[in-house]
């Protein structure tokens, strides 16, 4: 009767064992499952950092873009104005020129009226008119 005991004690400590066991892997699996979680959320946070990295990124390609854009059209704009000024110039020292042949070409005539005696110049007055 003893032996039965003995045999049934032998009996529940290796089932007693086995479930400790089982519950030592099922533990040891619950705490990778926990590490591998850990390392996903990392992984996702550091994804998403990136992410988040890369819109700045293009945020500063298009605001970079923008005032290249500004800059040029700056530049041109400039450009255009000084043209447009230089233009204007050109026009203003072509009136002064063609004023200032008609006043040369006035002042040549009077000079030519001076020297000719007055019976000449009124001659020359009246064939030109």
């Amino acid at each position: 009767h003893i032996f039965i005991i003995r045999q049934q004690k032998r009996k529940d400590i290796s089932e007693i064992e086995a479930k400790i066991n089982d519950m030592h892997v099922t533990l040891q699996n619950k705490i990778q499952c926990s590490k591998d979680i850990e390392k996903i959320q990392e992984y996702n946070g550091l994804k998403l950092s990136l992410q988040n990295l890369h819109s700045e990124g293009k945020e500063r390609e298009n605001e970079i873009d923008n005032l290249r854009k500004q800059i040029s059209d700056f530049q041109s704009s400039m450009l255009q104005n000084e043209e447009q000024d230089l233009r204007t110039r050109y026009k203003e020292a072509q009136r002064k020129e063609i004023k200032m042949k008609k006043k040369l070409s006035l002042l040549k005539e009077d000079l030519k009226l001076q020297r000719m005696s007055s019976d000449d110049a009124h001659a020359y007055l009246l064939n030109k008119v």
